[in-house]
């Protein structure tokens, strides 16, 4: 480009000098005639097609001329410079873009076969060339091609970003002397200071990694880089490279502290951010902790661009642990929950004073943090629209003027947002002295502060410790439930290690070493001794297998489980059994579909000779057969069989049929179920139900206008981008008749503390849950309270049970 535009500039100045040089003859010759001569030249009619005007060419272009002919652009076809071979090339990069890398080969190597192709185009196949070979991840093989286009000149932006990949190549090479020397040559090709801060931190990585620099030298440089102040934006890189000394250097708690640092630090380089992620998930994965493993990995879906490679085993490590950070969790806060309740009083006012003064504590950071970050927010936003820390404010000095400020009320929505939360705990409060005491007589109270050797001690009341240990199991029957949770996730996390993970060591851990050692007695013995016989067997305890197998064989003999075990064959068996099964029922009911009813009703007969009368399916053969005979029969003959159908197969979904045709049939002796008691309840009266399942619903108090579907859309938004591995569900309903406060209902949470994380989670980022300005009501509710609400068509009451239990 640069010599074009030169080859221009020469080109207009030779035409402008030949110019001047034919005005000054004008000047200089007095004839009339010639005058005359001339004017009556240019009034005669030209053809414009004919006129050339021909200008002699620059000695540059003369030697352009004389090396490629073609060249000239009077040898051009349609008199403009052609683009054939250009069109080429950039077929060739779309194809290397498509993974078809051979056709993108073909045509790289035509081009460059081809004698009269434009200089600036075959410059330019190098690093096509290299491109291709890097995409196929054949990098030694892009060495030279990158090395010949770092040669070619040209534009120097370029020619540094390939002395980078050059280097980084070298580098996995362990090349270290010419990765730093492309490093360098980076460094002085380009005026990007991102490119020179890459370049200098991997010269640095580079230089320990090779031995030439101690740990020592090496941690103090990157510090140095850390207190750069033109590197604030990178602060995140240089941690994570202080990460990777420690691992490397086995400094586990180090590097995870190092890329705990370079996520505090990340702003704007999600591809940092995700790797980060994911050499925690990696790390914590590694140490068996499995919770902080799941929630990195989480973490790392969120960034992480979908186009790579390593995207499916994220989400399958995520999903894999999803379960099994669950019931870890379970049995870690039951556990916690029991060995509380075993304290004595004063035992457990001491935790209780601890558990308060840190909840105050964390209230304490959580709003110093909400500050720090909303003047953040508002520093960058004024660094953005003006000078670097300023806010434009209109007063005395003119709407000019502007002043220095980070003060947080400046924020309209952080003053919004403090409001409410301030409403929402304070609101209520009668205006009085000594309004926290709960005795107005009392000179001092419970819940105040007292001061003993100097020290501030807060006092717990009864109410207190009810609040705070409200979970705590205190009762017999209480204790129980808490065992039968701990028992539960044992069992579970035995089954979820060998299936998800194959982990059969943890397996034996779970199952032998706490449920069968804790729980005896357990009601999931027999599948725990299986899972126990298959784990013992792949890890090579013969013995113990044995064990298990007679275990199996004396207790459950006719189980499906002794069968598997005690014949290798019968998996095999039963499947072909069951296929033909399924296959018999598939061509009994095709020939009902064609109305061949009596020959249904005989094959079914035959059925229980055929397979057996245990067989799963036979609810299924005898509702067909019902629905056969009222079609040859009549009506009391129909009926009487759907009535077989419901003594013999209760609890089934037959029975409902069965149950659903004789209602529609006019039978009277089916008559509706009974109104629980759940059903007959009055409106407002809600039921705690913390370990069900839950909804989130959400009331939308707007009145007229409002578009639930932006709501909608903003919320589904919100759970692509926080929530996509829990599959939630939403959509919208009415209330009776109110259509102006539509409700958004979301399906589903397991319990009251997951809907509870969703919840808080949705206030904190409620910018980004819905549509600014938009008034709206968030509760968490069971599935049986929404019914009630559903029942009742009002939310009247649920306010104040939310309050009360929420």
């Amino acid at each position: 480009k640069k010599k074009k535009k030169k080859e221009r500039k020469e080109r207009e100045k030779e035409r402008k000098r030949r110019k001047k040089g034919k005005k000054s003859k004008k000047k200089k010759s007095s004839d009339p005639k010639k005058t005359t001569e001339k004017k009556e030249e240019k009034k005669e009619p030209v053809d414009p097609i004919k006129k050339i005007v021909k200008e002699e060419p620059s000695k540059k272009e003369l030697k352009k001329l004389k090396e490629n002919p073609n060249t000239n652009p009077e040898n051009y076809f349609m008199k403009h410079k052609p683009a054939f071979n250009e069109g080429k090339l950039w077929l060739a990069r779309t194809l290397i873009e498509r993974d078809k890398f051979d056709d993108a080969q073909r045509l790289l190597q035509q081009i460059q076969g081809i004698t009269d192709v434009d200089k600036e185009i075959l410059s330019e196949i190098p690093a096509a060339t290299a491109h291709l070979f890097l995409r196929q991840k054949k990098y030694k093989q892009a060495i030279p091609f990158l090395e010949e286009a770092i040669a070619a000149g040209g534009d120097r932006k370029q020619r540094s970003r390939y002395s980078y990949i050059l280097a980084q190549i070298y580098q996995m090479q362990n090349q270290s002397d010419k990765a730093v020397a492309y490093f360098q040559k980076a460094m002085k090709l380009t005026n990007d200071y991102e490119m020179q801060f890459s370049a200098k931190l991997s010269m640095v990585e580079n230089a320990f990694a090779t031995g030439k620099e101690s740990l020592a030298n090496t941690r103090r440089s990157l510090k140095r880089m850390l207190k750069d102040y033109k590197n604030v934006d990178y602060k995140d890189q240089i941690y994570f490279v202080l990460g990777e000394l420690a691992l490397k250097n086995g400094e586990r708690p180090i590097a995870i502290e190092n890329f705990r640092l370079a996520l505090a630090a990340s702003t704007k380089n999600s591809a940092q951010k995700a790797e980060t992620y994911l050499k925690l998930a990696n790390l914590y994965f590694e140490e068996e902790s499995f919770v902080n493993a799941k929630n990195y990995f989480d973490s790392t879906l969120i960034v992480l661009n979908t186009s790579d490679e390593r995207y499916k085993d994220v989400v399958r490590n995520a999903t894999n642990l999803k379960e099994i950070a669950e019931n870890i969790e379970i049995v870690t806060l039951q556990d916690s929950l029991l060995s509380i309740s075993n304290m004595d009083l004063a035992e457990q006012k001491a935790l209780a004073k601890k558990l308060k003064k840190e909840q105050e504590a964390a209230k304490t950071a959580a709003a110093s943090q909400l500050v720090n970050t909303a003047a953040s927010k508002y520093k960058n936003r004024t660094q953005a629209e003006g000078r670097p820390g300023q806010r434009q404010v209109t007063g005395r000095g003119g709407p000019n003027a502007s002043s220095t400020s980070t003060y947080f009320a400046y924020n309209e929505k952080l003053v919004k947002k403090g409001k409410k939360e301030f409403d929402r705990k304070w609101s209520g409060r009668p205006l009085e002295d000594d309004w926290r005491r709960a005795s107005k007589q009392r000179i001092s109270s419970i819940d105040e502060e007292e001061t003993v050797d100097g020290v501030v001690e807060t006092n717990i009341s009864e109410s207190d410790l009810k609040q705070i240990f409200k979970a705590v199991p205190f009762t017999d029957e209480a204790k129980k439930d808490a065992n039968k949770k701990i028992e539960d996730a044992y069992f579970e996390l035995g089954k979820l290690f060998r299936d998800k993970l194959e982990r059969n060591d943890k397996t034996v851990n779970y199952h032998e070493g706490e449920l069968l050692r804790k729980y005896p007695s357990t009601e999931h013995d027999m599948i725990t001794w299986y899972y126990l016989y298959l784990a013992h067997n792949d890890l090579g305890n013969t013995a113990k297998a044995k064990e298990y197998y007679n275990k199996l064989l004396e207790k459950y003999p006719e189980t499906s489980y002794a069968r598997i075990i005690s014949d290798p064959n019968y998996v095999k068996k039963f499947q072909e059994e069951q296929n033909k099964l399924d296959n018999y029922y598939k061509e009994t009911y095709t020939i009902f579909k064609k109305s061949n009813y009596s020959e249904v009703i005989k094959r079914i007969n035959n059925v229980e000779s055929t397979f057996g009368p245990t067989n799963i399916m036979m609810p299924k053969f005898f509702l067909l057969k019902a629905m056969a005979v009222g079609n040859v029969e009549g009506k009391d003959n129909y009926i009487k069989s759907l009535k077989e159908v419901i003594a013999k197969y209760p609890s089934t979904d037959e029975e409902k049929r069965a149950k659903e045709i004789l209602r529609l049939l006019g039978d009277e002796s089916i008559k509706k179920a009974p109104k629980t008691e759940k059903a007959n309840r009055k409106p407002g009266e809600f039921t705690v139900e913390d370990d069900k399942l839950h909804y989130v619903i959400i009331v939308i108090n707007d009145k007229g206008g409002v578009k639930v579907t932006d709501a909608k859309s903003s919320i589904a938004n919100f759970h692509r981008n926080n929530f996509k591995l829990d599959k939630l569900r939403l959509s919208n309903i009415f209330l009776g008749t109110d259509v102006d406060r539509p409700l958004i209902v979301i399906r589903k949470f397991k319990n009251k503390e997951l809907v509870m994380n969703y919840v808080n989670f949705a206030n904190d980022e409620e910018n980004d849950f819905m549509p600014k300005e938009m008034d709206y009501t968030i509760y968490p509710v069971t599935q049986n309270n929404y019914r009630q609400i559903l029942r009742a068509k009002t939310l009247d009451g649920y306010d104040t049970f939310f309050k009360e239990h929420y």
